[in-house]
């Protein structure tokens, strides 16, 4: 009996590792096979990513920005309202920005594929978005 709890506390431990292993750039992966792409709608989803990531790097660069701004504004003794409403704005409409970048690669990728690579990238693609972004960002509330 005790030879059977750890057989499958050992196979529950295994399995448990190689599914974080997995994670959302293997998902990724695994969903690009099941597409079974073309060379050129490969090409076409490489160009699409550099593209958005590319786009992303500098959204992401300027909330940070935007956030030491909001951070070294509200440390005085007296932030100025003002100042921190023109932040908050700047940094609501780069979230903005954020999500219409996604949808709109979401709609470019849409073109790129038939459509029954379109059912299986529909089916794959809002797992991969929760467990890459995590079970409180604004893809779950969707």
């Amino acid at each position: 009996m005790k030879q059977l709890i750890f057989a499958l506390t050992i196979m529950a431990l295994l399995s448990s590792v190689s599914f974080a292993q997995r994670g959302p750039r293997g998902q990724m992966k695994e969903v690009m096979q099941k597409l079974n792409l073309t060379a050129d709608q490969q090409k076409s989803m490489k160009d699409i990513h550099l593209k958005t990531a590319k786009q992303m790097i500098d959204i992401r660069s300027d909330l940070q920005k935007n956030a030491s701004t909001r951070r070294a504004s509200m440390g005085g003794d007296n932030p100025d309202r003002k100042a921190l409403e023109g932040i908050w704005s700047d940094i609501s409409k780069l979230e903005v920005n954020r999500k219409l970048l996604m949808f709109d690669t979401h709609q470019q990728i849409m073109k790129v594929l038939n459509p029954e690579q379109q059912k299986i990238w529909k089916e794959n693609h809002g797992t991969m978005m929760r467990d890459a972004l995590g079970p409180f960002s604004w893809w779950n509330s969707r």
